[in-house]
């Protein structure tokens, strides 16, 4: 037997990667309903808090630079920031919005699939 995974308090939480994600998901999130877009923020965290610890890292590490990165730009709008990352000429970049954009987008689906009432999250697999 291993050593015992620690708990939810041992995850990555730094405010700074945490807001730069919420923008992140904020700009990709299609709904109009607060109450959906809620449910879509809430699904995306969560599947980032399930991650292995060790995957987390190395997203978080990635929004935490890219944060700051969108920090030093103020007045950039979240479509703004989304086509800069797009069209960024580091695969990574490209990479961690890709990911982000998948989250979001199967969140949305579900919410919408499921027929789900407002601020409702899509059911774990």
């Amino acid at each position: 037997m291993g050593p015992a995974r620690p708990g939810r308090a041992a995850t990555v939480r730094w405010r700074a990667v945490l807001r730069f994600e919420h923008r992140l998901v904020d700009a990709l999130c299609t709904a109009p309903e607060p109450e959906r877009r809620a449910g879509v923020e809430r699904f995306v965290t969560g599947t980032l808090a399930d991650m292995p610890e060790h995957l987390r890292l190395g997203v978080g590490a990635l929004s935490l630079v890219l944060g700051l990165w969108d920090r030093a730009r103020p007045g950039r709008t979240g479509s703004e920031l989304v086509a800069a990352m797009e069209h960024s000429p580091l695969g990574p970049v490209r990479q961690h919005v890709r990911l982000f954009r998948s989250l979001v987008l199967f969140a949305e689906e579900e919410l919408a699939g499921a027929g789900a009432p407002a601020g409702a999250t899509p059911a774990s697999p």
